[in-house]
């Protein structure tokens, strides 16, 4: 009698993979580390031009000092920088390696994009802040919108998850969920999840005790 084979269920293309609501307060947690992180060396050059460079000034205008010309015009690039950094880093965050800013590492957050189970990449994470950016352009209660957003959401998805096909869930979930990658072609023809492997193997094992102590 030939042996009974267990199969995997494989589903379909188009279906999107379902993840649990991230926890919001470990959320609010990331977006304040990423803020700070984002925003400190932003604050920290332009304290020190204001504290240092500018009170100096009239001295370097006659050439000595720190506050002179080529310090001013160190100090201007010195915020020019800080503030691309802050304006790069809140753009791709969420695109850094395992879709996960340096906010969600700590959290154990990371950012999916469900049509292809693959961790955010930097062009979704941008998306993602875009939509938050152009929503905070409403008068008053525009910064309320994203918030409010992902709190009502049965997934914990804002307005900008929906633009980038994204969800933010937490990093254990996604190890422990089958991945659909299989499913759209992403792993190649014929590949196998190796979460999904593990777990066929795992079954053909007990379908083969249960086998062997009919006999």
């Amino acid at each position: 009698m030939a042996k009974p084979r267990v199969h995997a269920f494989r589903p379909a293309a188009h279906s999107l993979m379902r993840y649990p609501k991230a926890p919001v307060g470990a959320r609010l947690l990331a977006s304040i580390v990423d803020g700070l992180l984002a925003g400190i060396p932003l604050a920290a050059a332009g304290l020190f031009v204001v504290f240092v460079l500018v009170p100096t000034a009239p001295a370097g205008a006659r050439g000595s000092g720190t506050g002179g010309l080529g310090g001013m015009i160190a100090g201007g690039l010195l915020v020019a920088a800080a503030a691309v950094w802050m304006l790069w880093y809140t753009h791709v965050k969420d695109g850094m390696p395992h879709g996960q800013s340096y906010g969600k590492r700590w959290t154990g957050l990371m950012v999916v994009h469900l049509p292809d189970h693959q961790p955010c990449t930097r062009w979704q994470s941008a998306v993602r802040k875009l939509v938050w950016a152009g929503l905070m352009a409403i008068p008053i209660l525009g910064w309320l919108v994203e918030p409010i957003a992902a709190i009502l959401d049965a997934d914990g998805r804002r307005l900008g998850d929906r633009a980038a096909g994204t969800q933010v869930i937490e990093r254990r979930a996604y190890r422990r969920t089958p991945t659909a990658a299989a499913a759209t072609g992403a792993l190649g023809a014929g590949a196998v999840d190796p979460y999904e492997d593990a777990v066929l193997r795992e079954a053909q094992r007990e379908v083969d005790e249960i086998t062997r102590r009919g006999r």
